[in-house]
């Protein structure tokens, strides 16, 4: 079946194409031109005729237009009589010509299709780029004007939505990278690798599709044709070693891998750095080589990189890959430096070299088991790590040491094995023994962690704030900025928050030493903080670039904003995509969590099973959380979310808000205020009554989207309709069109008890706007909202325009008839009588009659 995304631009090459004029299809191998082409050709019907470019690779003149040329020519006529006469036959034939592959036709097919397109013949023409068409279509297109439609690359949830449907099941974080890096959102190179994948095993983190395999048609989608020699020599320096500076390379050679779109070429710190485009190049360029080869580009690779500043760490580990020997202080820095990249397996890599070296420093030992057991400990090796990190603490001789290695200890036990009430134990003994007081502060700053992760309160933490400056004072900065920040975005000042957000920041610059996850924390605390002061719209967007950038490279931080964007998802009412979002976190963070946030997606992903209609799924989820797991409050918030939700079900809407706020209670109580505000607010929301709105005015600070959500209820309360309406604008603005759309109905429900059916029309009808527009949910009164699907409103807006049903149908390729019956249905959801009334119906109300109803 065709992807919709290629049907509609199938759809567009046939309108260009029944216009009469000609045009360019682009998009690289396997990305669907072929299926694109033939879906037009068949859209056209009889006359069309499809072209194969790829059959002038034969060497046969004439070859790709065989087909042409006998059913409309003549066979046995000279070249230059066909060129003459046959374009003017096709012409009159009114044939429309689709050429599949045009970058690879023989010159003598380019010769008469370009002499047939300049006489009038309509002609789509795929390439893999526009650049690489024959001059003469080139130069057509350019005098011509004919568009050039672009097969856009699938987005990465669109990859893994076409992978998970293949397979059944969600993928691996890794194996999710791996599809995505790889396919770069081309379909035919996603459901290739992963049909051919071996070794595919099911995980908790979801199915690992194993071993990579080159299959033949991998093998053709890339191409290497056009590659000389000298030129693959670069490919292969720089899938050995990743991105490399233009110093090392052959400059002409470089620009013309970048003509060719293998290789890109960015600056970067005062530097030319070039890299491949295609991932799939790395394992098709490499799979012949040798490991003589591979050690021999290794050494041609240290000896360019060592004198370059800056490319140590890469020069070390290509003289270790090379057999080399470099000193091992060296290769311990390497280590440390791979780890704070978030690069265990180089780490490792270094780490065996550097062990393997008997001559090393023997006073080095507990500080490379903090390397190595923190390597182990990323890896998942969990046992051996920790057997690692306590025989070094057991041989350490100074506070720097034990710090260090009570550091990855606590982080070992919470995160890692999920166990934050260990880690409290663990690292309040390594801290009792530490007299250095800077050592000291720096535990006891994670000891705050630890202790939040098992359910203390967010006040009841000991913070080490110092200056930055060395390695070891901006290292301890980042690690005390990073838990301020989170501390006051979750229930103080969010000025305050930035500031120490930027604190952490700027002590990233300063040290090589801070823990890997120490900037995605910090752009949580950021990400919270636009949330919370009410840009939701551009959090959301900041939140989805990290997790699309985390999803590519397999990062820790993956899970994590996969649990950021479900949360929000919750919040401003997308519920299908909440749950789409929260599954793959919790399936995410099983395989890498240095959040403590997995219990914590359970039962968000339980509360929106809940709020979707499915109560049963919700409580399986439910199963999973622990009396410990609710010791955290953000637990606890979505647990009485779940309950909450069987109450409305029962009809006991008072009991469903005493639930929310009994919970939301607690969470001011442990300083997760702006938490509990939102708890609040959807306790009103169950049960708008003037108790509820006096415990949400009375705890809500005064600004930002608490400020919002108590003008809101502050206008529910007065009765007021418009009153109402501009809060929902307001509360649209900010990103939120669940709670917007409820607020439109509102001020419908209650215009309509006052006799205003006018009024109450044009809010319902502004409810249905906002909830179809935006795919939310009008909880907790969605059972009586009217939402119209994505195709209802498409052909509704088209209508509205006083678009006629035939040119709608043409539009978007659908029977007039059915235009008809999608109107019809439209007619009944919104009561409105007929086209005249359309435009009134989807427009957003700008006015309305402010009609003073009894609050209750």
């Amino acid at each position: 079946m065709l992807l919709k995304e290629r049907l509609d631009t199938a759809v567009q090459v046939r309108r260009t194409l029944a216009s009469g004029s000609s045009l360019v299809l682009a998009g690289p191998r396997g990305s669907g031109r072929t299926s694109v082409v033939e879906e037009a050709a068949r859209l056209v019907g009889g006359r069309a005729y499809v072209v194969r470019g790829s059959e002038g690779r034969s060497g046969i003149p004439l070859a790709a237009c065989s087909e042409l040329v006998s059913s409309f020519g003549d066979v046995d006529a000279e070249p230059l009589r066909l060129y003459a006469t046959l374009p003017k036959v096709l012409l009159s034939a009114e044939v429309v010509v689709l050429v599949d592959d045009a970058d690879h036709l023989d010159l003598a097919s380019a010769a008469l299709l370009s002499q047939s397109a300049r006489a009038g013949v309509p002609m789509a023409f795929a390439t893999s780029s526009p650049s690489l068409l024959p001059p003469s279509f080139r130069d057509a297109r350019e005098r011509s004007g004919w568009p050039t439609y672009e097969l856009e690359p699938l987005a990465d949830d669109q990859v893994l939505a076409l992978a998970a449907a293949q397979l059944g099941d969600e993928l691996s974080p890794q194996s999710a990278a791996l599809l995505l890096s790889h396919a770069r959102g081309n379909p035919r190179i996603a459901l290739e690798l992963v049909r051919s994948a071996t070794g595919m095993s099911s995980t908790t983190a979801g199915i690992d599709l194993g071993t990579l395999i080159l299959t033949p048609v991998i093998r053709d989608l890339v191409d290497l044709s056009r590659v000389s020699d000298d030129q693959l020599h670069l490919l292969r320096l720089l899938c050995l070693a990743g991105p490399l500076p233009l110093d090392v390379l052959d400059l002409a050679g470089v620009e013309e891998l970048e003509r060719q779109g293998l290789v890109d070429c960015t600056r970067h710190e005062q530097q030319e750095i070039v890299s491949l485009v295609d991932p799939l190049l790395d394992d098709v360029v490499t799979e012949t080589l040798t490991p003589l080869a591979r050690r021999r580009l290794a050494g041609e690779l240290a000896d360019a990189l060592e004198p370059l500043p800056g490319w140590t760490g890469v020069a070390t580990l290509a003289a270790v890959r090379a057999g080399r020997g470099p000193d091992p202080r060296r290769l311990e820095l390497g280590a440390r430096r791979a780890l704070s990249a978030g690069q265990p397996t180089e780490a490792m890599e270094l780490l065996r070299a550097c062990l393997a070296d008997d001559g090393r420093d023997q006073s080095l030992e507990p500080r490379l088991a903090v390397l190595l057991g923190a390597a182990l400990s990323a890896q998942g090796a969990l046992t051996e790590a920790r057997e690692v990190l306590e025989k070094g603490l057991a041989d350490a001789g100074t506070d720097l040491e034990r710090r260090d290695l009570g550091q990855q200890l606590g982080l070992l036990h919470a995160v890692r094995a999920s166990d934050p009430a260990t880690a409290v134990s663990t690292v309040e003994a390594i801290a009792s023994g530490i007299n250095d007081p800077e050592c000291r502060a720096v535990l006891l700053t994670d000891l705050a962690k630890w202790r939040m992760m098992a359910g203390h309160p967010a006040t009841d933490v000991t913070l080490a704030l110092p200056g930055v400056g060395a390695s070891l004072d901006a290292a301890a900065a980042v690690n005390g900025a990073l838990i301020a920040a989170m501390i006051e975005v979750l229930g103080g000042s969010l000025p305050e928050a930035r500031r120490h957000v930027e604190l952490g920041r700027r002590g990233l610059l300063e040290t090589d030493a801070a823990l890997t996850f120490a900037p995605h924390l910090l752009d949580l605390s950021s990400f919270l903080a636009e949330v919370f002061d009410g840009r939701v719209v551009a959090a959301e967007e900041f939140a989805t670039l990290r997790r699309n950038a985390a999803a590519r490279a397999a990062d820790e931080s993956l899970g994590m904003w996969e649990f950021a964007t479900a949360e929000v998802a919750l919040h401003v009412g997308r519920y299908a995509l909440g749950v789409e979002l929260a599954s793959r976190a919790r399936r995410h963070l099983a395989w890498r969590d240095f959040t403590g946030l997995r219990p914590t997606a359970v039962a968000l992903d339980a509360a929106l099973m809940a709020r979707t209609g499915r109560p049963s799924t919700a409580l399986d989820l439910l199963s999973e959380v622990t009396d410990e797991h609710r010791a955290d409050i953000k637990v606890e918030l979505h647990v009485a979310r779940v309950r909450a939700e069987a109450a409305l079900v029962s009809g006991d809407r008072a009991g469903a808000a005493e639930v929310l706020a009994v919970a939301a209670r607690r969470a001011v109580e442990e300083a997760h205020l702006h938490l509990a505000v939102l708890a609040l607010d959807e306790a009103f929301m169950v049960d708008p009554s003037a108790e509820r709105a006096a415990e949400l005015t009375s705890v809500a600070p005064p600004t930002g989207l608490a400020a919002l959500l108590v003008a809101r209820v502050e206008a529910v309360r007065s009765g007021k309709a418009q009153t109402i309406i501009e809060a929902s604008r307001s509360l649209m603005a900010a990103g939120m069109p669940g709670r917007a759309g409820w607020s439109a109905a509102k001020a419908a429900s209650l215009t309509r008890e006052s006799g205003s059916e006018a009024a109450s029309r044009s809010y319902r009808h502004q409810a249905t706007v906002l909830a179809s527009e935006h795919g939310a949910s009008l909880w907790p009164d969605d059972a009586d909202a009217v939402v119209l699907t994505p195709r209802e409103l498409q052909i509704a807006r088209l209508a509205a325009a006083r678009v006629r049903s035939r040119e709608i149908a043409e539009q978007l390729d659908l029977s007039a008839r059915t235009v008809d019956n999608h109107l019809a249905r439209i007619f009944r959801k919104l009561a409105i009588s007929g086209r005249g009334d359309l435009a009134a119906a989807l427009a957003v109300a700008e006015v309305g009659e402010s009609v003073e109803i009894s609050s209750s």
